[in-house]
């Protein structure tokens, strides 16, 4: 019985952590909805003044502010590279034009 409430009170515990971690996600989409935004505008901006979409030294500058962030979070840098990898990669295919248009959708603050 004791063992009983303790696993119940663990999964409680879970169940807190779990709506944390639900919560945490949902910003991170939030906080890639306006980079995209942001994206978009940096993609009129370089068509209309004739700047290249990728930026040698701009993505190498990202690069190591990432690594550096994730030495003072404590996350292991090889992770944060590999996110970070994909968000870039898929805003500069957007800024080239490769990807699906956006659809008009509002994004709940």
């Amino acid at each position: 019985m004791v063992r009983l409430k303790q696993k119940d009170k663990a999964n409680e515990e879970l169940r807190k952590l779990r709506v944390k971690i639900d919560r945490i996600d949902k910003n991170i989409i939030k906080q890639l909805h306006k980079r995209w935004t942001i994206a978009q505008k940096m993609k009129k901006l370089k068509k209309r003044f004739g700047i290249k979409i990728v930026e040698d030294t701009r993505v190498r500058d990202m690069k190591l502010k990432h690594g550096t962030a994730a030495k003072k979070f404590i996350v292991p840098e090889d992770v944060i590279q590999k996110v970070f990898s994909v968000i870039i990669r898929e805003s500069l295919k957007h800024q080239k034009g490769k990807t699906i248009k956006k659809r008009n959708i509002k994004v709940r603050k």
